[in-house]
């Protein structure tokens, strides 16, 4: 993430945090040329299991290698959320690529760049979480990044420690299948 100036991103944020933002907003997705088909099927899959009768039931979205794992994951809340999104992610070169991925202060980032927002002003406040965030850069997010190191109970640090229970209503686990199995 690009360094903010404190007061400014405080002002911008307040201004412009919206928890319903999810519910909110209107993304260009189905006939979006810019997506590839599996992310549109993906998004789609995934709405569809969470507005249907199986809408409190865990879910696992699984794609090949390079079919935009990322982008699904920027796109899965749409709809979806109510609240906020926590995204994890098994290791910090992982955490980095979805960080710049989901930038909204860079130009490039997923939703400009594929078209499904047209102005900056469309899009997600996003953080990254480490040891230096205020409380108030988690309570203006609509999106936190954060490596599952970061939620170690034992560390003083941990997301754990600086948030309710149900803080996010979406949780994003990139590479699940790096979990360890507690057996």
């Amino acid at each position: 993430m690009r360094n903010y100036d404190r007061r400014s991103f405080e002002s911008i944020a307040g201004q412009f945090f919206d928890i319903k933002f999810f519910q909110k907003s209107n993304p260009f997705i189905a006939d979006n040329v810019r997506l590839w088909e599996p992310q549109i099927l993906a998004y789609y899959d995934i709405y569809t299991h969470f507005k249907s009768s199986k809408g409190n039931e865990h879910a696992v979205v699984i794609l090949p290698t390079g079919t935009g794992k990322t982008e699904v994951m920027a796109l899965a809340p749409f709809g979806i959320s109510d609240g906020r999104v926590l995204i994890i992610t098994p290791q910090l070169v992982i955490k980095d690529h979805v960080v710049d991925s989901l930038d909204p202060t860079n130009p490039t980032n997923f939703w400009m760049n594929q078209r499904v927002f047209n102005s900056f002003d469309q899009l997600p406040i996003v953080v990254e979480y480490d040891k230096y965030i205020k409380q108030s850069d988690l309570d203006y997010a609509n999106i936190v990044i954060l490596n599952v190191h970061k939620l170690q109970s034992r560390s003083r640090n941990s997301l754990l420690e600086q948030v309710s229970k149900d803080f996010f209503d979406m949780i994003i686990i990139d590479e699940a299948h790096h979990s360890p199995c507690p057996v």
